[in-house]
């Protein structure tokens, strides 16, 4: 009888933390999920409620992000937090269903933080303070590679440097720009600046 019980107790506990899910209690479906994985870490459905602190993590990222608004107006939190719970999910349960999944969310997170850099970036060029824009184009390529905007940043560097003089530091990156992304439309802009320096 006990056997029968237990596991529609342990559903039950996943209900509960979907409903508050699709309620759009993310931080409370987060509370709960984080329950069921920490103390059923051998249940089937471990995994799954894993996924979901990611999503629900994912699903409080500000839907006005995109519109980019002043750096110190962005909550980047729940966007770092989606990031590592996903990437958790990705590495401790390589063969769960919802890998494809996880890789598209993480490359949006990715690319959501890779654009604040750039963002940030180009806040400090307007104000004439390159090696500020530098210090954060440098963060794309280090922190957030795979978000798709390498190319982008890189190009930008390349620019920076112009403006700055340092031709040879603009070549370098350039050319590396030219070498990792040769079907990026940047690549051709790239090209260009190479046969001028």
């Amino acid at each position: 009888h006990l056997r029968r019980v237990l596991p529609a107790c342990l559903q039950s506990e996943l209900r509960l933390a979907d409903c508050a899910y699709v309620q759009e209690k993310y931080v409370e479906a987060v509370s709960q999920y984080r329950d069921f994985a920490r103390f059923h870490p051998t249940d089937a459905e471990a995994q799954y409620a894993a996924f979901r602190i990611g999503l629900s993590y994912y699903r409080m990222i500000p839907g006005s992000f995109f519109l980019l608004p002043p750096s110190h107006e962005l909550d980047l939190a729940p966007v770092h937090d989606a990031l590592r719970e996903l990437r958790n999910y990705r590495r401790d349960h390589s063969r769960g269903p919802n890998q494809r999944w996880t890789g598209t969310l993480i490359r949006d997170c990715l690319a959501l933080l890779a654009r604040h850099e750039m963002y940030v970036a180009q806040f400090y060029l307007d104000r004439d303070e390159p090696e500020a824009a530098i210090s954060r184009l440098s963060v794309v390529f280090r922190d957030y590679g795979g978000s798709g905007l390498e190319p982008e940043a890189m190009y930008q560097l390349g620019e920076v440097f112009l403006s700055m003089r340092r031709d040879l530091d603009a070549r370098t990156t350039f050319e590396d720009l030219t070498a990792r992304y040769p079907n990026s439309p940047h690549t051709a802009r790239a090209r260009r600046y190479l046969q001028m320096l």
